[in-house]
């Protein structure tokens, strides 16, 4: 369940009450400029991920390592239970400043199109620590669909650790498959008017096509 600014200009008193249905809180950190995420993951009663979303991969957050270090280092110190690292940017930050694996979610993000390469992305990413690796490119087309959801073959090799789905109204199915394929999260709106992503649903709508596939 990931809160942006259209859900609510008041972080804490949106986060005291998460939408039923949710299990993890996405906060983009990189939406709220100077938010106190110490304060925030006390606020909430769900495991917070702290999101800074670079201006590179969709976001408003920095991509000067220097900036992102800042940003990240408030968030392994606030109590965020996991930590999205940018595998383009972020990697060698998140070492440094002694980010665990085990809190890490390391993810990619193409905002304009779904590459041919996505496998071999996979592939390198999937061969580093982290708690979950998250892949998300813009689907296009009905090819840029099966592109994705051929990550989750072949079982196994660090899979279950995999998220991936894609962006944009085409991409919307493999939100609803990527579960029922392995992925451990999917994200989902906070308010079905309120998505974070081009394509993201609201977990109500999600668990209502989800329940006719079962």
């Amino acid at each position: 369940m990931t809160l942006t600014p259209e859900v609510s200009e008041d972080p804490l008193t949106a986060l005291a009450s998460p939408p039923e249905g949710a299990s993890v809180v996405e906060l983009r950190v990189d939406l709220f400029p100077g938010l106190d995420i110490a304060g925030a993951a006390a606020a909430c009663p769900l495991p917070v991920l702290a999101t800074c979303r670079s201006v590179a991969e969709g976001g408003s957050g920095p991509v000067d390592p220097g900036d992102r270090a800042e940003v990240l280092g408030r968030a392994r110190d606030g109590g965020a239970a996991l930590i999205d690292v940018e595998y383009a940017r972020d990697l060698e930050t998140a070492r440094r400043i002694g980010i665990p694996s085990e809190q890490t979610v390391l993810s990619w993000h193409d905002v304009s199109a779904t590459p041919g390469d996505l496998a071999q992305t996979a592939a390198a990413m999937l061969a580093c620590p982290a708690h979950h690796v998250k892949i998300v490119p813009f689907a296009e087309r009905l090819e840029d669909i099966e592109r994705v959801l051929a990550l989750f073959e072949p079982a196994g090799r660090g899979r279950s650790r995999l998220i991936a789905f894609a962006m944009g109204t085409v991409g919307m199915a493999t939100r609803i498959l990527g579960p029922l394929l392995g992925s451990p999260i999917t994200y989902a709106a906070w308010r079905r008017d309120a998505p974070a992503a081009p394509g993201q649903l609201s977990v109500t709508r999600m668990e209502a096509i989800a329940g006719h596939l079962e």
